[in-house]
């Protein structure tokens, strides 16, 4: 189907075959639709978040206007849905080929429409606030979003933003509108406190994390093979480890239990494989492999509200895998300012505005989307910046960390908040403060319905481990 699909659409294709049909199909509107047509799409939210997704978003961007982009900000799946059948999250995109501005509404429903009467009194609402200018713009200010009213009920919010011309269209779904404003502010160096009416800012020195590091390999580059189980990549996968030293230790699947602390323990190890023809290429793949091996990996597929790091640094050099790739940054020394910078809540926020979050309470990228993830750039530390960042995460590493939709209970997160940004940085201590604009945003993220994805439940760390227990406060 991939071939018929290229040799129909031709080099300037905008579908992908891993972003999935509909990408096609949208492919199919732009090239059929006349002059001040209009496109509408029911999509999934990677539509609007996913590099997949690129060519299509850069169509959009540069050939369409008068855009809105509608999605639901709900815990489940089933409630982040349009349709009738599909059971998962998605958005709904409307679009005019007659090119005016650059300006994208940006709405997030409360909940879904519960009757196409309610849906229609919706609409016209948005489009009664549009036409009306009244519509709050995400740069300017601090403001809230444009509240969605019918009658008396307040069912969304509404938003303009000019989109950048390489930008990710990360708004879909947000709850809280401050939270996004407070995230693209920080993407661009600028942290806005929270909570501040007056305009306050402090400077924190931001770069993307390919300008500071590069990304292990794909995990069916490392161990793979051909339908007729000849090899194709060079390593066997052993999970639990045989030895308790292996040569080519692993760190590949999720665990959240045993992934509370910052430095974790390989969970696999791998075995070169035997190759029939020539061994000497087989061993030639493994150490090309084993070159980007590292002691920091990267959480791609991230659940919000089961897992607690998104980086984690094992005591050795390890391939990431699946779950974890690694993480190579230019410069080794920088690695303790790095996953403390990860695993704090402005990591968690960046990396909650740019993921995937199609399903409940997970937060995905890919090992070619990571590259594009913002960062603390740890070049424009000084080195007794990061001398104090190696003495931190020494205080840091033994303490256990509880899963994100618990952010704003833990009191080891808030540690590490003041050890990144007041002791590291040299940021007021006032940010990191009781009820300060820190502890806002921890309290506004654990909130967030695509954080907490609805779970019923709160880890609590025991002496000898950690439980379960039920919360009443989500519905």
């Amino acid at each position: 189907m991939q071939k018929q699909l290229q040799g129909v659409s031709g080099k300037g294709r905008l579908g992908s075959g891993n972003a999935g049909m509909a990408s096609h199909f949208v492919d199919l509107a732009n090239r059929k639709l006349k002059g001040n047509g209009t496109i509408s799409f029911v999509l999934p939210p990677s539509a609007v978040s996913g590099s997949s997704w690129a060519k299509v978003g850069k169509r959009l961007r540069e050939h369409y206007s008068d855009m809105f982009v509608v999605t639901i900000a709900a815990a489940g799946s089933f409630d982040r849905s349009f349709s009738a059948d599909t059971g998962m999250a998605e958005c709904l995109v409307v679009a005019s080929n007659e090119r005016s501005n650059d300006q994208v509404s940006f709405v997030v429903l409360d909940k879904q429409p519960q009757s196409a009467l309610e849906g229609s009194l919706i609409a016209k609402e948005i489009l009664a606030l549009t036409r009306s200018g009244l519509v709050d713009q995400l740069e300017q200010g601090k403001l809230g979003g444009t509240s969605i009213r019918i009658g008396q009920s307040h069912t969304g919010t509404i938003d303009n933003w000019s989109l950048p011309a390489d930008d990710v269209w990360p708004l879909a779904g947000i709850s809280d509108v401050e939270l996004a404003q407070a995230a693209s502010r920080i993407w661009m160096g600028r942290l806005e406190l929270i909570g501040h009416p007056e305009s306050v800012a402090l400077q924190i020195p931001i770069s993307n994390f390919g300008a500071t590091s590069t990304i292990g390999p794909y995990h069916l580059d490392i161990r793979a093979d051909q339908q007729d189980g000849s090899p194709r990549d060079p390593y066997r996968l052993i999970t639990p480890p045989e030895s308790q030293v292996p040569t080519y230790p692993m760190l590949w699947a999720h665990d959240a239990k045993r992934e509370r602390a910052l430095i974790v323990a390989p969970d696999s190890e791998g075995r070169i494989k035997k190759w029939a023809q020539s061994q000497d290429s087989g061993n030639e793949k493994a150490a090309r492999i084993w070159s980007t091996a590292s002691r920091l990996h990267y959480a791609g597929d991230l659940q919000f509200n089961s897992q607690s790091l998104i980086v984690a640094m094992t005591e050795r050099r390890c391939i990431g895998g699946r779950a974890w790739p690694s993480v190579i940054l230019h410069n080794p020394d920088h690695e303790y300012a790095f996953s403390l910078w990860c695993n704090s809540t402005l990591g968690l926020l960046l990396h909650w505005w740019v993921s995937n979050k199609t399903q409940a309470g997970r937060g995905t990228t890919t090992v070619t989307g990571i590259p594009n993830i913002p960062t603390l750039d740890t070049r424009a530390l000084s080195d007794g910046q990061h001398a104090e960042a190696d003495r931190q995460f020494e205080l840091l590493k033994s303490e256990r960390f509880l899963p994100f939709d618990q952010i704003d209970e833990d009191p080891a997160r808030a540690k590490l908040d003041r050890a990144i940004l007041v002791d590291v940085l040299g940021l007021p201590e006032s940010l990191v403060a009781e009820d300060g604009p820190i502890d806002l945003i921890r309290r506004k993220l654990a909130r967030e319905p695509q954080i907490h994805g609805g779970k019923q439940s709160r880890v609590v760390f025991t002496d000898d481990g950690e439980k379960s227990v039920k919360r009443e406060d989500r519905s």
